[in-house]
């Protein structure tokens, strides 16, 4: 009984998410599991470990995966590639959930599916892995993982935001997660997240979503945006970035430091 406690994972922000409930995390660019261990003692929900746009790789971010699982965080990928092998890597070191860029369409999303899962339901391969405790499952591992991996994929572009709710339709799909900063660059209203066009796309992304039975993710800034976007129904509410979260923090200390007393 201990040994398959151990060994099979559960995904405690999917079935947050399952049960309706909304959860919180941030944007992980540090690569650092100690940082990565510290925000799950503060009580984040999840992590996105960004290899999009931040540093990791799959062998450099292995650690920061096993620091957020011994604090009951979910590791979530945000990974470089819609390809087989780009996805099977970075779960087959036990990220819990895969976040893919730049979706385009339903047929994408789809592909997205088909790697992220084993047969019947997917291709992913199979191998002896971290992710399966390199075996010692044997083939209950496939079923848990179809069952607990947390399958997302971002809409950020104008062919997605077109295609919206045939995307959400897709079946298997958990979540579509709103990208503001690269959709406002697609849309024409480069940074301006409060412009109509901005607006109007993260309507249509959370109604498409609640439509389809499924959840909505957004990137917020402040305790306030997360609040307010909780209130309106988004499910993955992810604050900010790490590393740019230091480095704010600190700025306003110096800035306080360098104050004169009154």
């Amino acid at each position: 009984m201990f040994l398959e406690e151990m060994i099979m994972f559960r995904n405690f922000t999917k079935a947050k998410i399952k049960n309706g409930e909304a959860v919180l995390g941030t944007f992980f660019s540090s690569n650092s599991a100690d940082a990565a261990e510290v925000l799950g003692a503060a009580g984040l929900d999840f992590l996105v470990i960004d290899c999009e746009h931040g540093p990791g790789s799959p062998e450099s971010i292995e650690n920061c995966i096993r620091a957020a699982e011994s604090r009951g965080m979910t590791p979530i990928v945000r990974i470089t590639e819609n390809t087989r092998t780009g996805i099977l890597r970075y779960l087959d070191i036990g990220a819990q959930g895969i976040l893919v860029p730049q979706i385009e369409s339903a047929q994408q999303a789809g592909q997205v599916v088909q790697y992220a899962k084993y047969s019947p339901e997917g291709v992913r391969g199979v191998g002896i892995t971290r992710a399966s405790t390199w075996g010692l499952d044997g083939n209950d591992y496939a079923r848990t993982a179809n069952e607990e991996t947390l399958v997302i994929v971002q809409c950020e572009n104008s062919e997605c935001l077109q295609e919206i709710d045939t995307v959400a339709k897709v079946p298997g799909l958990d979540l579509i997660f709103f990208g503001p900063y690269d959709m406002s660059q697609a849309l024409g209203v480069s940074g301006q997240m409060q412009h109509p066009l901005m607006l109007d796309a993260e309507k249509r992304i959370l109604s498409a979503a609640k439509n389809a039975g499924i959840a909505a993710g957004i990137f917020v800034k402040t305790v306030a945006d997360a609040r307010k976007a909780r209130a309106e129904g988004w499910q993955l509410i992810a604050m900010g970035v790490d590393i740019a979260t230091l480095g704010a923090v600190y700025k306003d200390y110096v800035v306080a430091f360098k104050k004169e007393t009154p």
